[in-house]
């Protein structure tokens, strides 16, 4: 019978879009409806619930994969019903990795900020050390758009808005640390 011990993980990695991205604050602020997060010192970044969404999302997907015909067993946080119920107690891969309302997940995932390199690019470099970060302006586009109506699929009266997007191919660096219980895998041949 296979036994659970415990690993520690430590993973670093680099992100970049290739199109323009939008993690909004949720907050209005001038002409613009929906602004994206920054950070203290006016950078963007992205979120770690995100991070960690989108991670979960993928795990919960490959999950399915591979527990066809048995997908009682996979449990989802999206299910506010089974959740109520007390039924969200099964203990699978993906709550193993990222916890469930009864089993804490033990992974911290950071913000990914981006590079050093790249937060170079907004200096104007010909000002010295007054230029640092000035033109961060650079770092986000604004687009205008317009709500539908779906059954007719024509634009809602009076619904535009303005959103502010980060620019594509800027390179993000976060990282993830914690703990996983895993199961020792036998060998290929092994009884």
């Amino acid at each position: 019978m296979a036994r659970l011990h415990t690993d520690r993980v430590e993973l670093k990695y680099t992100l970049t879009f290739t199109m323009p991205f939008h993690f909004g604050t949720g907050l209005r602020s001038g002409l613009l409806d929906r602004t994206i997060v920054r950070n203290q010192d006016g950078y963007v970044y992205v979120p770690a619930s995100t991070i960690k969404g989108v991670w979960r999302e993928k795990c919960e997907q490959l999950e399915r994969l591979y527990y066809t015909g048995k997908l009682e067993l996979v449990d989802t946080p999206h299910n506010a019903k089974k959740a109520l119920l007390g039924l969200g107690n099964t203990i699978t891969m993906t709550t193993r990795i990222f916890g469930s309302q009864q089993y804490p997940g033990r992974l911290f995932f950071e913000d990914a900020h981006l590079t050093k390199e790249e937060k170079e690019e907004f200096d104007d470099k010909d000002a010295g050390e007054l230029g640092k970060g000035r033109r961060k302006y650079l770092q986000t586009t604004n687009y205008t758009q317009v709500r539908l109506e779906r059954p007719s699929r024509t634009s809602v009266k009076g619904a535009l808005y303005t959103s502010e997007f980060g620019v594509r191919n800027f390179f993000f660096e976060g990282s993830v640390n914690g703990w996983l219980e895993c199961m020792q895998v036998a060998e290929l041949g092994s009884p």
